[in-house]
């Protein structure tokens, strides 16, 4: 992967946008397949006419674009793969890793198998980040799951500290096997070891790609605002750094998110919306 360069709402060169909506993803997929299709075309058959070929390079054109609009409106999912644990030491490594994920994603994606992009990619991203994680960290792969799943069950109970005999249960292990675990944690914590993360392609808790309607409900509510709104609920961007990007104060920015919160909170949906944006 290219060296990262950090800059607020993109990781690498690749910005992070709004996710897209169902309708606007299949129109990017659509023009993604057109896309290869136009390139394996052009490949297999140099005797087409200089018309024939510049309009299948234009549609190779439009489908790269196509590449480009799916990983920006995904990219979020790599920051906050990287991010959600804590462990927050040499980011830029494991956001590559990330984004190496994803292109993987991108280049295996099948739409007619019937699952969104963001769910696919999860996994992929989840992969090459907890590896990248794994070749860092001195410790076997079952151990720093289990100290992952710590890490989870602590926030969960973040207002005191837990017990031996709590995280035995939390973990399903033996209470001298949870003492293992809790001091492994804290190696990692105050140590040079890298940062906590687990592949979440079975993670029950991750809320991007089990809501994806949730995306579009709040489209649909929000309008032209949602994407200012997403990167602050996602924390991609702070209220000063939204409030520069439109122009306005800190605090102008948070009364704005107020009142799109209340717009949330009266919705058709609100009980599921707000629970969601809740657990983000």
């Amino acid at each position: 992967m290219p060296e990262m360069r950090q800059r607020s709402g993109a990781i690498g060169i690749i910005p992070i946008r709004a996710p897209l909506s169902k309708e606007e993803e299949d129109r990017v997929h659509e023009a993604i397949a057109h896309g290869r299709d136009a390139a394996r075309r052009l490949s297999e058959d140099a005797a087409r006419s200089p018309k024939e070929r510049n309009a299948l390079r234009r549609t190779v054109r439009e489908g790269r674009a196509a590449e480009e609009e799916l990983l920006a409106g995904t990219c979020a999912l790599v920051k906050k793969r990287v991010t959600d644990l804590g462990f927050p030491f040499d980011q830029d490594e494991l956001e590559a890793a990330g984004l190496e994920g994803l292109v993987t994603a991108l280049r295996r994606f099948e739409p007619d198998q019937g699952a969104r992009f963001a769910t696919y990619a999860n996994y992929w991203i989840s992969k090459m980040v907890f590896a990248a994680i794994s070749h860092r960290v001195p410790y076997p792969e079952s151990d720093l799951r289990l100290v992952i799943k710590l890490r989870r069950f602590e926030n969960q109970i973040h207002h005191r500290p837990v017990t031996t005999a709590e995280v035995a249960k939390a973990l399903a292990v033996s209470r001298v096997q949870a003492a293992r675990i809790m001091r492994m944690s804290l190696d990692i914590a105050v140590g040079t070891s890298q940062v906590e993360h687990e592949s979440h392609a079975t993670d029950d808790t991750a809320p991007w790609p089990e809501a994806e309607w949730i995306i579009d409900g709040l489209k649909e509510v929000l309008g032209d605002d949602f994407t200012d709104f997403w990167m602050w609920t996602g924390r991609v961007m702070s209220l000063e750094e939204l409030g520069r990007a439109n122009g306005i104060s800190k605090q102008a920015m948070a009364k704005r998110v107020a009142k799109w919160r209340r717009l949330v909170e009266s919705s058709e949906h609100a009980d599921q919306m707000v629970a969601w944006l809740r657990a983000q």
